[in-house]
């Protein structure tokens, strides 16, 4: 049965007369109630239809219908909001096992796309809160906002149905806008009761579709209705307040002072012996950090909660649906997507989980995907490290044989360190040893296993430039994986690659991470690596993942996949100009230059992967410059500088800050120089070829 509202002026007294609660619990209301709606057809069914009513939908009995209790925040997610309500969700699960779902209404001011990216793939509604969080917004506040949520965030545009207005201040053009741009939903005016639209605590009003009109009693809240208003399809999911059991006294619709247990508890319980009217717990992370007792009582109340009766924790978006098809409680089934199913449909996405307690000592870093603790970059200084859950809470220990202060890493058994037990060390990205900073990449999997916060932080570091790190892999089925997605699909020339130990290898590259990037790729090597010896494995093919395979466990030390400059996501790519030097032990200038120098410059140019890489041996002197006492000599360390243009001189660092490794290369084709001597600069100006000395000459300095 539909409840039938029409447009007229009740006044205060006649409604209290009319809905006369005793008079110790006498609450004044608005002088005026204006109830601007026509009278709701028995033909407004089905999803897009619903009057306004205090019946529960499709007839249920109360004791057979779903309680349905929804968690919303407002504002920004941050660092600071996120862990707040995550910290209260991972806490309850539903009937059916799923985690407590929670709306939040995000204002984009301030907000981290990552965290919007992980509330969503939790299984979390993202709904909009405006761009700016200014009161009466216009149709860019609000549209511009869905679109930064699909844009950057990349949550799907179908996903983001729902609305609240910033301070409550809603308006007729408000609702005029969303109707008109996709909106499923407001939630934006207060309910209360004793009310023509909720004559009881125990009766309140469901959430309805504006067809025709809206029948609450705008005046109370912060806003507008007008007479005139008609959304057909929009449905207002009203803001219940939350009132003083003995008074009916209006406590908040938002953050009630008070017992958090004891205030919810009323509600609840009024509803469960009532109509069963969706309860709503509209909170604010900041008003919940500002004093911890009430995250506490509510964690108090949801336990109580939690223990009754066909109770479920719901978004808005699941409540709506349940009422457009409306079935008992022993028929409900509560949708529970995994993450990896909710991960699949954020195109060029990453799952980038911060702890659920926070960084505590550290602060969340989305760019790296992980908390950066305090001073973990300085050796001198005491700070903290991450523990096993990715937070900052093991202090740094002190190095007696270093003198400096460390992460220390638990002791490994003979295979090799465990990737559930090593915590990451520090990453100083600016003396990256590999010649780059943090890989930017839309996804990291090892070995099959669903992505998780662990999961994420081993495989980091494969890929955070630093070569003294490594992602250690665990085979399943004797297979270990490790696949990199990369922001978009580009054409490579190769991938730089160091492992940790001697084994066989396949590099694939594809566009799937289906298989662990080994279905379908465009292009395929096996390899034998030799450990903490830097490669580049020659791909020309376009794609967007790349894996690493191997039969056993692997160390992935550092990946970096060669584009060549048309395919850069850089604009207007130049060659750049590293400067080699090193010095040849044993030998003299002779031998440097016809044997020793034509065979360092065809290293160097196959390190960089680039086909269009030069080599020009600018000179080749003796240490001590006696040049031409020296010249004709059998023995002798002779120094020799090479200028390597190259699109790729990541590819080139790689082995040029790891000596050793560089002159295990060169001692392949007989080539003999002392490790500590290499060293390599990239000049900050890009370089061309004058023309001036062909390819391999050598101008050797006067001495």
């Amino acid at each position: 049965m539909h409840g039938s509202y029409w447009s007229l002026v009740i006044s205060r007294d006649a409604l209290m007369e009319t809905y006369s609660p005793p008079p110790a619990t006498r609450t004044p209301v608005s002088t005026n109630i204006i109830l601007l709606m026509q009278s709701c057809p028995d033909t407004c069914t089905g999803a897009n239809c619903h009057c306004a009513s205090t019946a529960i939908p499709g007839g249920i009995k109360p004791e057979d219908a779903p309680q349905f209790i929804v968690l919303t925040n407002d504002d920004a997610i941050t660092t600071i909001s996120h862990p707040v309500i995550m910290n209260i969700t991972e806490k309850f699960n539903n009937i059916n096992g799923c985690k407590m779902p929670a709306t939040w209404f995000v204002s984009i001011q301030y907000t981290d796309p990552g965290l919007v990216q992980d509330v969503f793939v939790r299984g979390h509604e993202i709904a909009t809160h405006t761009v700016n969080h200014v009161s009466n917004p216009d149709v860019n506040e609000i549209v511009g906002a869905k679109r930064w949520l699909n844009q950057t965030a990349k949550i799907p545009m179908e996903a983001i149905q729902g609305f609240r207005a910033p301070f409550l201040v809603f308006t007729p053009d408000q609702r005029a806008v969303l109707n008109s741009n996709g909106f499923l939903y407001d939630s934006s005016i207060s309910e209360t009761y004793p009310t023509a639209s909720s004559p009881a605590r125990n009766e309140m009003l469901w959430p309805y579709t504006m067809d025709y009109g809206i029948p609450q009693d705008c005046g109370i809240s912060t806003g507008v209705c007008t007479a005139q208003e008609r959304h057909p399809g929009l449905w207002e999911f009203p803001m219940w307040t939350i009132q003083d059991s003995k008074t009916n006294a209006i406590l908040a619709s938002m953050d009630p002072q008070g017992d958090q247990y004891e205030l919810y508890k009323a509600e609840l319980d009024s509803r469960l012996s009532g109509n069963r009217a969706p309860l709503g717990i509209y909170q604010h992370a900041a008003w919940l950090i500002a004093d911890t007792n009430r995250a506490t009582q509510l964690e108090k109340f949801l336990t109580y909660a939690s223990q009754q009766p066909n109770v479920w924790f719901a978004t808005v978006q699941q409540v709506l649906a349940w009422m457009a098809n409306p079935v008992p409680a022993s028929e409900y089934q509560q949708a529970c997507p995994t993450s990896a199913s909710l991960l699949s449909q954020l195109p060029g996405a990453k799952l980038c989980i911060a702890p659920n307690n926070g960084c505590v000592y550290g602060t969340w870093s989305t760019e790296q995907c992980r908390c950066a603790c305090q001073n973990e970059d300085y050796a001198t200084r005491s700070g903290y490290c991450l523990d096993e859950a990715g937070s900052c809470t093991i202090q740094k220990g002190y190095d007696f044989d270093l003198k400096e202060y460390v992460c220390a890493s638990p002791s490994t058994p003979a295979d090799g360190p465990s990737a559930e037990t090593v915590a990451p060390p520090a990453v100083q990205l600016d003396k990256a040893e590999c010649g780059h900073s943090l890989l930017q990449v839309n996804g990291l999997r090892i070995s099959s296993k669903e992505p998780s916060p662990t999961q994420y932080t081993q495989a980091v570091k494969g890929v955070d430039g630093s070569c003294s790190t490594c992602a250690v892999v665990d085979p399943v089925n004797g297979s270990a994986f490790y696949t990199a997605q990369l922001p978009a699909s580009e054409t490579l020339t190769g991938v730089a690659l160091l492992l940790g130990s001697d084994q066989t290898v396949d590099v694939r590259v594809g566009d799937s991470m289906d298989g662990n990037g080994m279905t379908n790729p465009v292009c395929a090597s096996q390899i034998r690596v030799t450990a903490n010896s830097p490669m580049v494995v020659t791909c020309g093919a376009k794609g967007s993942v790349v894996t690493v395979a191997s039969k056993g466990g692997l160390q992935v030390c550092d990946l970096y996949p060669v584009i060549p400059a048309a395919a850069s996501q850089e604009d207007d790519v130049a060659p750049t100009t590293v400067v080699v030097q090193m010095t040849f032990v044993g030998g003299g200038l002779s031998q440097a230059r016809d044997v020793w120098a034509p065979a360092v410059c065809q290293v160097l140019k196959d390190i960089t992967g680039d086909a269009s890489a030069t080599c020009l041996v600018r000179s080749v002197e003796s240490v001590d410059g006696s040049l031409r006492r020296r010249a004709l000599s059998a023995a002798g360390d002779i120094l020799g500088t090479f200028e390597v243009t190259t699109i790729n001189p990541l590819a080139l660092n790689l082995a040029m800050r790891r000596g050793q490794d560089f002159a295990a290369q060169l001692q392949q084709v007989d080539v003999q120089i002392d490790p500590a001597s290499v060293s390599a600069a990239v000049q900050t100006t890009p370089t061309t070829d004058s023309g001036d000395s062909d390819e391999g000459s050598l101008t050797p300095s006067a001495g």
